[in-house]
């Protein structure tokens, strides 16, 4: 069977030809595949990154790489350490400190450091605005951050979820929840105000 190396433009080997498969990915780096193992290789740092098990492995972002086994998908590090193990059915980027996971039809959290914050259960988690989410739960909506800590139930009808502030309504409750780093820090209770205009919204 052909092996496949990688020469330079002057027929200097960087890779010695003893791969099965090689496949350019991005920038400096290389996927590798050798029987059933791949792994990864960075021409310009010469080093080459184990990757758990046989999985595929693929682009994520510039601190991770994607590992798909069994069509389930995972992460792990530019050094190759396993941050998630391949369960799941889709994984995006959420913030600097988190993952969205999807099993099946539902959303959960996950932390860049492995743990998993909020097992999937969520119709949705709509894009963070700094360290906090919108989520729907079905028609019903609430809010998360970060860190996995519920700041709102996803029972409202209408909430509105900004980094500095979340706007609620439903089930009677019509309030204003002041943030900080993510965190509830004060909250005002307008429900029996007839009207209130927050920023250019009115609620009546």
């Amino acid at each position: 069977q052909r092996q496949w190396g990688i020469s330079d433009s002057a027929g200097k080997i960087l890779l010695e030809p003893k791969w099965d498969e090689i496949r350019a990915m991005f920038g400096d780096m290389f996927r590798l595949r050798k029987e059933n193992k791949t792994t990864v290789y960075d021409i310009r740092t010469k080093k080459i990154i184990c990757v758990p098990g046989t999985g595929i492995v693929d682009y994520f972002n510039d601190d991770y790489f994607l590992v798909i086994q069994s069509e389930k998908m995972g992460l792990i590090s530019r050094k190759g350490k396993q941050i998630l193990p391949p369960v799941y059915d889709d994984i995006v980027n959420g913030n600097a400190n988190c993952f969205l996971v999807r099993k099946g039809n539902k959303i959960g959290l996950a932390a860049t450091d492995g743990r998993e914050l909020i097992s999937p259960s969520y119709t949705s988690i709509m894009g963070f605005d700094g360290r906090v989410a919108l989520t729907r739960q079905d028609n019903c909506f609430g809010a998360i951050n970060d860190r996995g800590e519920v700041l709102v139930e996803a029972y409202q009808d209408t909430v509105i979820v900004k980094s500095d502030v979340i706007k609620i309504r439903g089930m009677g409750e019509l309030k204003v929840l002041e943030l900080a780093d993510g965190r509830v820090v004060g909250s005002t209770d307008y429900s029996k105000v007839k009207t209130i205009r927050v920023g250019s919204r009115v609620w009546s």
